[in-house]
């Protein structure tokens, strides 16, 4: 059936790069124009609306996505006490077997210092309350033994050597297993589509799903293959493991993204070339030069044409950079990590020092030398909000690192398709493309601040799926 969205205005990203009127057959674009319109079987009319492509996030995390919607408070949390207080009040209204929450960033209190195993052990029911970047969490004494923990790597503990209540590492890793493994197929799959009608609503047409095996075990990444035909977003699945036949097995074309190999600079687990700042310890292209090396020509160019990525590619040096083009790797970046945490005396200048947090999450500058750029929000760490995300590019901290809003758009449609490998179908509306697309009441390229646009229709593969 075709289809006829008649707009204001159409920013195809292509070509031609405006129009007034989109038609589409079935779930592709069909051909784009101004003036008078072809025939079709059905005609929706967006009277002063701008239509663009959809939006595409290059890492989130669904489950967590979904989860995250219902711990705003956790979130809004601004010292110890006032999370003790979420606690005790989702304590007394809950039957959970486990009490898990999420959101909480001790960096944007103005005392940091966190719950002790004392207060957390005043909920009876076992604790886990995961920091808002996933990679530490805090528990009470029942979730450490239940979890069984204990003896692991990654126990925090005090001068007197008992365990503090703070996991990173491998017993992090452990503790979200062991929740993971309290959820029904059936809640899974719930919180996958809160998360996925959650992008289609703020204009996201599809995401890359950054699965996560080791940490919330591969029943999680099923349940979404088993259903993502069905969910109002196009998700593309990049298995966090090195175990390639499993990929295969389960029809994967990539593996990789959230690796289990680095951290977060919150949680002091990413790993650096130097200190951080007021702690002991440092924390990956020269795997991938070494490959290189031992390839031809031809070789060479095929590995080129893999377009193998990096997530996240927060602190790289020029040199690095440089490395990165040569070999062709592309970067899954997150803007939004900058706008939190990059201002002047935020958590990166926190943790790494004034002079190495100027110098953080370089958009421009990978852009400039040639790297291929896809963004992304890494939901729920912050919010799935596209528009935070243009905001976030336009004003960098380094004005010599902020994007035209052209650019930024462009990073976020296709520069995400390209990290897919799906340049063909996805990022921009042409023929022949997906149809996916969102309109707006006000034109995104012009309006003065783009936070808080919210689409009045958004459409993916076709389908409509969301409508104000």
């Amino acid at each position: 059936m075709r289809t006829l969205y008649r707009a204001r205005r159409v920013h195809t990203f292509g070509y031609p790069p405006v129009g007034e009127w989109l038609l589409i057959d079935d779930r592709h674009v069909h051909r784009i124009g101004a003036g008078e319109p072809p025939p079709a079987d059905r005609s929706v009319d967006l009277p002063g609306a701008t239509i663009i492509p959809g939006l595409i996030d290059s890492h989130v995390h669904l489950t967590s996505t979904g989860l995250s919607v219902a711990d705003g408070d956790v979130r809004a949390a601004a010292s110890a006490r006032d999370l003790l207080a979420v606690v005790a009040v989702r304590a007394a209204t809950g039957d959970d077997d486990v009490l898990v929450l999420q959101g909480f960033d001790e960096s944007t209190w103005a005392d940091p210092t966190l719950p002790t195993l004392a207060e957390l052990d005043a909920t009876p029911t076992p604790l886990v309350i995961r920091r808002t970047d996933g990679h530490a969490a805090l528990l009470n004494t029942r979730a450490l033994e239940l979890s069984g923990v204990q003896e692991t790597q990654g126990v925090v503990r005090g001068p007197d050597g008992a365990p503090s209540g703070v996991v990173r590492w491998d017993a992090n890793r452990i503790v979200g297993a062991w929740v993971a493994a309290t959820r029904s197929a059936l809640r899974i799959e719930e919180l996958q589509l809160i998360a996925a009608g959650l992008a289609a609503m703020r204009g996201v047409t599809g995401v890359h799903e950054m699965a996560l095996p080791q940490e919330f075990g591969m029943r999680d990444v099923e349940v979404l293959l088993g259903h993502r035909r069905r969910l109002p977003i196009d998700v593309d699945v990049v298995l966090g493991t090195m175990d390639v036949p499993a990929a295969v097995g389960l029809g994967l074309a990539a593996i990789g993204g959230d690796l289990p190999a680095d951290g977060s600079i919150g949680a002091h687990t990413a790993a650096l070339t130097d200190p951080y700042e007021g702690d002991a310890g440092t924390g990956v292209l020269a795997a991938w030069e070494s490959i290189v090396h031992t390839l031809d020509s031809r070789e060479r160019r095929h590995f080129r044409a893999r377009r193998h990525r990096i997530e996240h590619f927060e602190l790289p040096t020029p040199g690095q950079i440089e490395r990165a083009a040569m070999l062709g790797i592309a970067a899954s970046v997150q803007p939004t990590f900058d706008l939190v945490w990059g201002h002047e005396g935020g958590l990166y200048a926190q943790r790494l020092g004034a002079a190495r947090a100027w110098a953080m999450n370089p958009v421009r500058l990978l852009t400039e030398r040639g790297v291929v750029v896809g963004v992304g929000s890494d939901a729920p760490v912050v919010p799935m909000d596209p528009w935070l995300t243009i905001h976030a590019m336009e004003h960098h901290h380094d004005p010599g690192q902020q994007l035209e809003r052209l650019e930024a758009l462009r990073l976020h449609t296709a520069g995400s398709a390209r990290l897919a490998h799906r340049e063909n179908k996805h990022g921009v509306l042409e023929p022949g493309m997906h149809a996916d697309f969102a309109a707006y009441d006000d034109d995104p390229l012009t309006v003065q601040d783009v936070r808080g646009l919210q689409p009045i229709l958004t459409v993916s593969l076709g389908r409509e799926v969301w409508l104000a």
